[in-house]
C-alpha cells in the first residue's frame, strides 16, 4: 500500500501509483472528509453538478444573446404576471 508524508505546512503529496489510478490534474479540487478516523479525497467540481448546465457553450451563447436583446431594448414587457401566462399560453 501506497504511503504519504505529511509536510511541515500539512502538505501531502499523493504517490506516483495512486495518481496513476486518477484522471486528476494540477489545480483539480478535492473535497476532504473524515470519518470515522479516516481521511477521504474525493475530486470534487468548482461548479456544483445541479449548476453545470448553466456553463455549457450552448447555454452561455443563449445568455449571450439575451443580454444583446436587453441591451438594444428588444424586449416585452407585461402588465402583470397574469398577463405574461397569457401570452405563453397564446
Amino acid at each position: 500500500m501506497p504511503v504519504a508524508k505529511v509536510s511541515h505546512n500539512f502538505q501531502v503529496v499523493m504517490p506516483k501509483s495512486v495518481r496513476a489510478q486518477l484522471p486528476l490534474k494540477q489545480g483539480d479540487l478535492l473535497r476532504v472528509e473524515v470519518k470515522r478516523g479516516k481521511i477521504i479525497l474525493t475530486p470534487a467540481a468548482a461548479i456544483p453538478a445541479e449548476e453545470r448546465w448553466y456553463w455549457k457553450n450552448a447555454w452561455q451563447r443563449k445568455v449571450k444573446r439575451s443580454r444583446a436583446d436587453v441591451k438594444r431594448g428588444k424586449v416585452t414587457r407585461y402588465p402583470s404576471v397574469a398577463a405574461l401566462r397569457k401570452a405563453f399560453r397564446d
